[in-house]
């Protein structure tokens, strides 16, 4: 599977707000994506391969932690490295499902867990390393845990 678009509002919320690097807080994330699942079936079924794009609502709620990071040499140039637990849940009409896993039995609902830790350095640029699993079986084979890893880059007004 793969998406296409993802609209989502998300946030930290601190327990002690503060001006310091050091703090601790929620994490939470709420939104909807479109994602796109490729048909299973029999080779000799003409609809075998051939993409479905479905509706995925999804909310996470997690720990999060920040602490100051900056560059040996040069103080002024400095950062934040985090790190956040977060448990996830989503869910897709079961008939959407079924267009691309025919034989599948669902309720739509998945839940899972990720870890994640980055560096973000003067609010321009956010490297992330994030490991994800999902933990309903025996529907869908979840054994493969997935792993993202990623650049993000804030342009400045």
């Amino acid at each position: 599977m793969s998406g296409l678009i993802n609209i989502s509002i998300d946030g930290v919320a601190y327990f002690k707000p503060s001006e310091r690097a050091t703090k601790t807080g929620f994490i939470y994330q709420i939104g909807e994506r479109i994602l796109t699942g490729y048909r299973s079936g029999l080779a000799t079924d003409p609809k075998t391969g051939s993409p479905t794009h479905f509706l995925n609502s999804f909310a996470t709620l997690g720990t999060y932690f920040q602490t100051g990071a900056w560059e040996r040499n040069n103080a002024l140039n400095t950062g934040i490295f985090w790190i956040a637990c977060r448990y996830i849940g989503c869910y897709t009409n079961p008939g959407q499902i079924r267009d691309f896993l025919p034989d599948i039995n669902t309720n739509g609902l998945y839940h899972g867990y990720s870890i994640g830790f980055g560096v973000e350095i003067n609010n321009l640029v956010n490297l992330k390393a994030l490991y994800y699993r999902y933990v309903k079986q025996p529907e869908i084979d979840y054994t493969l845990p997935i792993y993202q890893f990623s650049f993000n880059y804030s342009l400045k007004k």
